[in-house]
C-alpha cells in the first residue's frame, strides 16, 4: 500500500489496506476468539479444580464426621461399659444388702411370732387362771344368793368372765375353731339370762328396760354364745346411756319378704359420729361417746358380736346419730326361726337313754356321782380334775360331753338334770 502510493497508485494503495485491514481484523478477531477460548477452558480448568477441591474437601469432611461418630460410638461403649458395671457392682451390692435385708427381716418377723404366740400364750394362761379365781368368787356369791352384796359381786363376777371370754373366744372364732352347739332356744330365755347378768348395772345408772317381741318367738342357736352377744349389746348401751334413760330390745321379721329376722338393742346415749361408726366392729377400737359408766371394755366385744353372729349365718350392723342415741341390729335368716311348741327343755327321751349313756360305763361315773354333786357348777376348776379322771377311765359317751358343755357355759339346770340322769 505504502508503494502504491509512492507511485501514485492511489487506487492499489486503497485495496491494499483495505486488505491489510481485513486480514488484521481477521486475526485481532482470530487472537480475540482464541484468547476467549483460553479464558473458557482456564475458567472450566478453575471450576473443575473447585469442583475437585470440593469433592476432596467433603470426602475430607464424611471422613471426620465417620471418625467423630466411631469415637462417639467408642466413647459411648466405653461409657456403657462402664456403667454396665457399675449397675451390676451395684446389683450385686444391693442383692447382698438385700440378702442381709432379708435376713433382718425373716429374722425380725420370726421373733414377732414368737414374742405373738408367748403373748397370746401367756394371755391365755393369765385369762384361764383368771376364771379359775372367779369360780371362787362365784362359789362364795353362790353361798348366800338372796343377798343383795353377794348378787352385786356374782354380777360384776360375770363382767369379769364375760370380758375375759370375749377376749378369748375373738381369736378362736378368727381361726374358725368354735364348734356352735345349735339348738332350738326360747328367745325370752337368752333375753332373761342376759337381764341377770346386766340388772345391777342398769339399777346403778336407773336406767329402764323396755322390749317390743313376742313371747312365742324360738331361735336356732347356740344359746351360749347368743345370751353373751345380747349381754355384750346390753353392756354397751348401758355404759354410753345417761342416767335415767332407757334401753330398748326389740324383734321383728323383714317388712318386705320376711325372709330376715331382727333383733335390736337401742339406746338413747351420746350416739356415735359419722366417720367413726364404721371402725365400731373393729379389734381393740374404741369409739369415745362421752359420758361413760363404770364398767370395763375390752374393745372386743362388739368384734366378738360380728364374729359371733357372722357363725350364726346372719350379720350385725349399727345406725347412730350423733348425740341421739345408737340401734344395734342382729339380722338372721328367717329360717332360724322355730314356732314355741317345737322348743323342748333339755332331757333325753327313754329310747336315746342307750346311746346317750353307755351302760358300761354307768357304774364308772356313778362313782363320781357325789363328788359331782358335791360342787357348783362353777367350780371349774375342780370339776375338771374330776373330769380328767373320768377321761383317763376310758369314758366317751354323750352324757359325758354334755355335762363338761354345761360346767363350761356354767348351766347349772343343765348340770342338775345330767346328775339327776345317773343316780344310783
Amino acid at each position: 500500500s505504502q508503494i502504491a502510493i509512492k507511485k501514485q497508485e492511489f487506487k492499489k494503495a486503497s485495496q491494499y489496506l483495505l486488505v491489510h485491514s481485513l486480514k488484521q481484523d481477521s486475526l485481532q478477531q482470530l487472537r480475540q476468539f482464541q484468547k476467549v477460548e483460553d479464558l473458557q477452558l482456564q475458567f472450566e480448568f478453575e471450576n473443575e479444580k473447585q469442583a475437585l477441591l470440593a469433592a476432596k474437601q467433603n470426602e475430607a469432611l464424611k471422613l471426620q464426621s465417620e471418625i467423630e461418630k466411631r469415637d462417639i460410638l467408642i466413647y459411648a461403649f466405653v461409657i456403657g461399659i462402664g456403667l454396665l458395671a457399675i449397675l451390676i457392682a451395684t446389683l450385686i451390692v444391693s442383692n447382698k444388702k438385700g440378702k442381709k435385708t432379708a435376713l433382718i427381716i425373716e429374722s425380725n418377723n420370726h421373733k414377732l411370732q414368737e414374742l405373738s404366740t408367748f403373748k397370746e400364750g401367756l394371755t391365755h394362761m393369765i385369762a384361764h387362771e383368771m376364771k379359775n379365781s372367779l369360780n371362787t368368787i362365784f362359789g362364795f356369791a353362790a353361798s348366800d344368793p338372796h343377798n343383795k352384796k353377794m348378787q352385786g359381786i356374782s354380777q360384776t363376777g360375770h363382767l369379769i368372765h364375760n370380758l375375759i371370754t370375749n377376749m378369748l373366744e375373738v381369736q378362736l372364732f378368727e381361726e374358725a375353731e368354735v364348734p356352735l352347739k345349735k339348738k332350738a332356744v326360747r328367745l325370752s330365755e337368752v333375753l332373761n339370762a342376759a337381764k341377770d347378768q346386766t340388772t345391777m348395772f342398769m339399777a346403778q345408772k336407773e336406767l329402764r328396760l323396755d322390749l317390743d317381741m313376742s313371747k312365742d318367738l324360738a331361735i336356732s342357736m347356740d344359746e351360749h354364745v347368743m345370751t353373751r352377744v345380747l349381754v355384750n349389746l346390753m353392756n354397751n348401751a348401758i355404759r354410753y346411756s345417761r342416767t335415767g334413760q332407757s334401753i330398748k330390745i326389740s324383734s321383728c321379721f323383714a317388712e318386705k319378704d320376711e325372709e330376715s329376722f331382727t333383733l335390736s338393742v337401742t339406746d338413747h346415749g351420746s350416739g356415735i359420729a359419722a366417720e367413726k361408726a364404721p371402725y365400731i366392729f373393729d379389734k381393740y377400737w374404741h369409739v369415745s361417746r362421752g359420758t361413760k359408766g363404770s364398767q370395763a371394755s375390752t374393745g372386743l366385744g362388739l368384734v366378738f358380736c360380728k364374729l359371733a353372729i357372722e357363725a350364726h349365718g346372719g350379720t350385725i350392723t349399727v345406725t347412730s346419730k350423733e348425740g341421739m342415741g345408737s340401734t344395734f341390729t342382729i339380722h338372721l335368716p328367717a329360717d332360724h326361726v322355730i314356732k314355741e311348741e317345737t322348743v323342748q327343755p333339755f332331757k333325753v327321751a327313754k329310747d336315746e337313754v342307750v346311746s346317750f349313756l353307755f351302760e358300761g360305763e354307768r357304774q364308772m361315773i356313778n362313782s363320781y356321782h357325789k363328788e359331782l354333786s358335791d360342787l357348783e357348777v362353777y367350780q371349774v376348776g375342780e370339776l375338771n380334775k374330776i373330769f380328767a379322771e373320768m377321761s383317763a377311765l376310758g369314758i366317751t359317751s354323750k352324757w359325758f360331753d354334755e355335762i363338761k358343755v354345761a360346767v363350761k357355759y356354767g348351766e347349772e339346770g343343765k348340770f342338775k338334770d345330767l346328775l339327776k340322769m345317773v343316780e344310783s
